[in-house]
């Protein structure tokens, strides 16, 4: 088993019930390892909860470019975007329902088949959008 893989494994483990905050940390754990691997990408994710809302919701965006590549042009042609719904009201209150649903926002690469939406327990969205992630992170960029 490789090192990305056992280091995935664990952190899965550890991720029943989980509020935002922690399934945030963990994706960014999982990504950056990756990130090492493969010699690129930028992991942008941020959490938040809206007026009125009793629940809140990260949004992730990853860039499957090099780390000085990622503006302008370069970043958008190289673009994969997505939220995740339905956590509980604070940074690390699990989800009400139990499930938190996955949605995606922007592909870039019109090769790839757009994921559908997905309701899971956050270990299962975790392992979802990983893989997603690593999938769109094997694409050989598009650079100008």
């Amino acid at each position: 088993m490789s090192k990305a893989s056992l280091i995935l494994e664990s952190l899965l483990n550890e991720a029943e019930g989980i509020g935002s905050k922690t399934f945030c940390a963990k994706l960014e754990a999982m990504v950056n390892s990756m990130i090492k691997t493969i010699g690129r990408g930028q992991l942008i994710i941020q959490y938040y909860s809206e007026l009125g809302k009793t629940h809140e919701t990260v949004y992730v965006d990853y860039f499957n470019v090099p780390e000085n590549k990622h503006g302008g042009a370069n970043g958008q042609n190289n673009r994969f975007a997505f939220l995740v719904d339905n956590f509980g009201k604070t940074e690390d209150a699990p989800p009400p329902t139990g499930k938190v649903k996955f949605e995606m926002r922007i592909n870039s690469y019109k090769d790839l088949p757009k994921p559908k939406g997905k309701t899971g327990t956050p270990e299962v969205i975790l392992k979802y959008v990983f893989e997603l992630i690593k999938t769109f992170a094997a694409v050989e960029p598009n650079l100008r």
